[in-house]
């Protein structure tokens, strides 16, 4: 349910909900062709109240394989960049925030690894550090040696590896189909075909911390 704005309408979830736990189904992609779903009740995340602030996150729990994944797939060449806000809830293993993949590792995707660092692969480990069991804003840039790794309003470039997205469906909470689910509260992911230039990231990152308040 969403307000006039688009903005979700949280007092009436929240009285909807009452004391049930509320299972997220579809994430509505906004150009309209990637919507993310899941048809398996028992692999899909949980609606998490006050997950930054007052705003309602997702929670995917590793040990249940909660996944979303898009009904259409995704063919690119790089440069692409993927995005999300998460923070990791289980810090014992490696785990997918977001991948395009066919679940062998041959796409792109973005992890959390236990080092702690947030990861971007596209055939190379290409990894930036971040703070456990913290929310995140992260963007990733998989353009070869030239990739970007910025969580928050920090950055650096690297080699993430020059995979290609070959027919590849979008996974939300894991790696790709099967392979490193994830025990994380994300907020959103998205996905751009191109670059996001120096600049739009800085106004990317700021956007993404002002949309759910101060944090």
């Amino acid at each position: 349910n969403t307000l006039s704005n688009g903005a979700l309408d949280a007092a009436t979830l929240t009285t909807f909900l009452t004391a049930t736990t509320g299972k997220v189904v579809t994430v509505y992609d906004k150009v309209g062709t990637n919507h993310v779903t899941q048809g398996t009740d028992g692999n899909r995340p949980s609606v998490t109240a006050n997950a930054i602030g007052t705003s309602y996150g997702m929670t995917f729990v590793r040990g249940s394989n909660t996944i979303l994944t898009s009904g259409s797939s995704i063919t690119q060449i790089q440069p692409y960049s993927l995005v999300g806000i998460a923070r990791q809830v289980d810090a014992t293993s490696d785990q997918g925030i977001m991948g395009i993949d066919d679940g062998g590792f041959n796409g792109a995707l973005i992890s959390y690894t236990t080092a702690p660092n947030f990861r971007l692969y596209s055939g190379l480990s290409f990894d930036q550090s971040e703070t456990t069991n913290t929310m995140h804003a992260v963007q990733g840039v998989f353009a070869g040696i030239s990739s970007v790794n910025r969580v928050d309003s920090s950055e650096t470039t690297g080699n993430a590896g020059v995979q290609a997205l070959v027919a590849y469906n979008i996974s939300i909470g894991a790696s790709g189909p099967g392979s490193q689910f994830s025990s994380h509260i994300i907020m959103e992911n998205g996905y751009f075909a191109g670059t996001i230039s120096s600049g739009d990231r800085a106004s990317l990152n700021t956007n993404m911390h002002a949309a759910y308040g101060s944090w």
